[in-house]
């Protein structure tokens, strides 16, 4: 029905935090079953359709299909990496990101608009890059 890969392989230059952060995404897309779309989600096209597709959102619109997805059934996980850029990763910087991506998450969570959480994205990412 839906599934995405396993986790993620950046050009990050530091090797520990490449690392670290391709096994967060593993650990994160393996027992909590929440890919993210930087991991090439696939979704069967009747699938998709019956759910209405993604919602119009600036920000966090795989995270909520994700979460629709996941009420059906678990995803398939491809046991690969797939390649994706660090760009962000390096130019924020790692805990800066890691911090970032956590209060996002955080917001959503406890029901703040994905526009205004994508506003605050914006700029958090602009003070620190």
């Amino acid at each position: 029905m839906w599934g995405a890969f396993a986790t993620i392989q950046t050009d990050l230059q530091n090797s520990v935090l490449r690392t670290m952060l391709s096994m967060g995404v593993e650990l994160r897309t393996r027992w909590l079953h929440r890919p993210y779309g930087d991991q090439a989600l696939f979704i069967r096209r009747d699938v998709l359709e019956a759910l209405g597709g993604f919602k119009e959102w600036p920000l966090l619109e795989d995270l909520e299909m994700v979460e629709r997805l996941s009420k059906e059934q678990p995803p398939v996980i491809v046991n690969a990496p797939l390649f994706t850029s660090g760009r962000r990763w390096q130019s924020v910087g790692f805990m800066r990101t890691t911090l970032i991506n956590q209060a996002i998450l955080t917001g959503y969570m406890v029901g703040i608009s994905p526009l205004t959480l994508a506003g605050w994205y914006r700029r958090a990412k602009e003070l620190g890059g």
